[in-house]
């Protein structure tokens, strides 16, 4: 056998009956605590799952990586493996995890897993992450429900960085912020429901990862033009295709702009936010129209123009004429 194996590897040599559990144990632990590739560790985080056996050797790694380790995607491995096997032993590290770790990737890690359990022990939990959504919520002006996409946005923004800490304080500055060519807000929150959302990943991600400079930005008259052109002349290549299916919890949304996203095509789930009155998906490489899109009875303005669109069924054409405005 090799000397060194990786985790796959190891997983593998213990179902095969070529290692007994504490051996397999202790050569994914030791690559937990040596190895300095934090996909690695990861990944040994994950095979110590396919384990039968457990001890509390195995625990006292977890929670060390829990609330030590650098990389938030090992941390959140961490907490779902405590959470689901480890949880009699853990319940008072991930309650001190959900107050202090400022990981979006970590605390969403948490919430999913309590919204899919049904043990005794995570009623506790699930009054902490009650907790902290009431906070993010109130933070950022919206009912908790409407949250859930402000969330997914942080974990969006937080995949390639490692210091990511979640700051609700940015979107107060998006409410700050319009375009200066249509003055269409990015962010409009009215009792607590979002209302309009000019939404375009790059810009926002711009300005999430740059807080320390966030003020002399938002004092720039025509942001969205800056911004654009700062794009163009970025080395790296941006490719900000994802939009959070969450958004369709934003089911008080009346006006909602997608403008310039890279999208390959239409995100469908957004037929399920019966509010919407206008949708503006211009400069996209959008190809087809779904018939869904005619769930949207209280549409009224529909922008698809600069896209790919290159056929319309009889049911869409026919609904697309009864809207007050179709620009394509």
């Amino acid at each position: 056998m090799k000397d060194s194996l990786i985790p796959e590897e190891i997983v593998s040599n213990y179902l095969n009956g070529r290692l007994n559990f504490t051996l397999a144990a202790d050569l994914l632990i030791s690559i937990i605590e040596k190895s300095d590739n934090p996909e690695m560790r990861k990944k040994s985080i994950l095979a110590l799952e396919k384990l039968e056996g457990r001890n509390e050797k195995i625990f006292n790694v977890l929670e060390n990586c829990l609330l030590s380790d650098e990389h938030d995607f090992v941390r959140s491995a961490a907490a779902k493996l405590i959470g689901h096997t480890y949880l009699k032993y853990g319940l008072k590290t991930l309650l001190w995890v959900i107050q202090h770790d400022k990981s979006p990737i970590v605390i969403q890690s948490i919430i999913n897993m309590a919204e899919n359990e049904t043990n005794y022990h995570f009623k506790s939990i699930t009054r902490a992450i009650s907790n902290w959504i009431e906070d993010f919520s109130a933070h950022i002006g919206v009912v908790p429900r409407e949250s859930k996409f402000f969330l997914d946005l942080e974990v969006f923004f937080a995949q390639d960085k490692n210091d990511y800490q979640i700051t609700p304080l940015t979107f107060t500055y998006y409410k700050k912020i319009s375009c200066i060519k249509d003055d269409n807000p990015w962010l409009l929150i009215y009792n607590q429901h979002v209302e309009t959302l000019y939404f375009n990943y790059f810009n926002w991600y711009f300005l999430k990862i740059n807080q320390d400079i966030i003020d002399s930005f938002i004092e720039i008259r025509d942001l969205d033009t800056f911004l654009d052109l700062y794009k163009k002349f970025e080395l790296r290549k941006f490719n900000g295709s994802t939009i959070p299916k969450s958004l369709m919890y934003l089911n008080s949304l009346k006006k909602l702009i997608l403008k310039r996203n890279n999208l390959g095509k239409f995100p469908e789930f957004l037929t399920h936010i019966g509010s919407l009155q206008e949708l503006d998906l211009s400069y996209n490489f959008i190809r087809e129209i779904p018939d869904s899109l005619t769930n949207l009875k209280n549409l009224k303005i529909l922008k698809l123009n600069n896209n790919k669109i290159q056929k319309v069924s009889k049911r869409m054409k026919s609904f697309l004429s009864s809207l007050q405005i179709f620009d394509n």
